[in-house]
């Protein structure tokens, strides 16, 4: 089968010939559709990757269908998404509800060989089924939209509230649709220039305001929408020490900043700010199952849209353009078409 792999410890994608999976116990998936996350870009770079061992199969946003017969619920044919981060079901956290914490996990595309491929095999914890009217390449976005999820139900946003957003990627855009869903007062989204592009789109798709970050006024613009205040809550997506930095500048006294995102430097952070203003600090990674059953069922059930976040299709041969494309922050969510 065909697949995309990184071969070498250096930036780029390959694609190769990969033996096809073959499995009596696990599941075997046709992939239809896969996205590239930015993590996937900072393997494609290689930066901060390096613990990683090569080669290895790419990705771990992906929808396709069941093809083997007679193993657990599933049966061929059946359309699934797939949960990147397999667990061991055994540990404390896998016990109690926080399989994202599994001290035993091992991620797609990562650890172990992933989903940019025809075909792959996983264990049944890792699959959710879909239903009919959630095409192949919104399934393939459900994962980020998932983790937006989960960095919503860890913050402790109300209706009425003010929300800042620093960094407006996939995931950052993802928040602010649901935020925009979950009734509360205002949006603001933060980016860099560089950004241009995501922040047009964070105008579409109903941010109240839009920022610069190099802009010596952000913080003072974001006071003045909430009344010499700050924001309730700011997501930090960016990924950035600078986006972290200004994320807690941004919140009010008694607020709240998350991060989902992923650093690849050391950040430092001014903690004693944080205590006298009593600002919480609060972290989220990727999902639980159950973000996994909300996150399905608010897309089945049209409450969130999928499809104004996938710019870009392309095929497997013509996988390093689409790298470049989203390393170029020219398209949001980028499909790889298999099959």
């Amino acid at each position: 089968m065909k697949a995309i792999i990184k071969a070498e410890r250096k930036p780029g994608v390959a694609v190769a010939d990969w033996e096809q999976p073959v499995s009596q116990e696990d599941p075997i998936i046709k992939i239809y559709a896969a996205a590239i996350c930015g993590s996937d870009i900072h393997i494609y770079n290689w930066e901060g990757y390096d613990f990683m061992q090569v080669p290895v199969i790419m990705g771990h946003e992906a929808c396709g269908t069941v093809v083997s017969k007679g193993i657990s619920n599933f049966s061929p044919g059946q359309k699934v998404v797939i949960d990147p981060v397999i667990t061991c079901g055994s540990c404390f956290y896998c016990r109690t509800g926080l399989e994202n914490l599994c001290v035993n996990r091992k991620t797609l595309g990562i650890n172990v060989n992933g989903l940019f491929a025809e075909y792959v095999s996983l264990p049944v914890r890792s699959i959710f089924s879909l239903p009919d009217n959630v095409g192949f390449h919104e399934g393939a976005c459900i994962e980020p939209l998932g983790a937006a999820l989960r960095a919503i139900e860890n913050s402790r946003i109300k209706p009425g509230d003010t929300v800042a957003i620093v960094g407006p990627g996939p995931l950052g855009l993802l928040t602010l649709m649901l935020c925009k869903k979950s009734g509360v007062k205002s949006v603001i989204v933060i980016g860099t220039q560089a950004d241009q592009y995501r922040l047009n789109v964070a105008n579409k798709w109903g941010a109240d305001y839009v920022l610069f970050a190099e802009d010596p006024k952000c913080e003072s613009a974001v006071k003045g929408y909430t009344g010499g205040l700050g924001a309730d809550t700011v997501f930090e997506w960016s990924g950035s020490p600078n986006g972290l930095h200004l994320a807690c500048s941004l919140a009010r006294p008694g607020g709240q900043v998350v991060s989902g995102a992923i650093y690849s430097k050391e950040v430092s952070i001014e903690m004693t700010k944080l205590v006298r203003a009593e600002i919480t600090l609060s972290t989220s990674r990727s999902r639980t199952f159950s973000t996994w059953h909300r996150a399905i069922n608010l897309l089945s059930n049209k409450v969130i849209d999928l499809s104004p976040v996938i710019t870009h299709r392309f095929s497997v041969a013509d996988a390093a353009k689409a790298f470049e494309m989203v390393a170029s922050k020219k398209a949001l969510k980028a499909i790889i078409e298999f099959n």
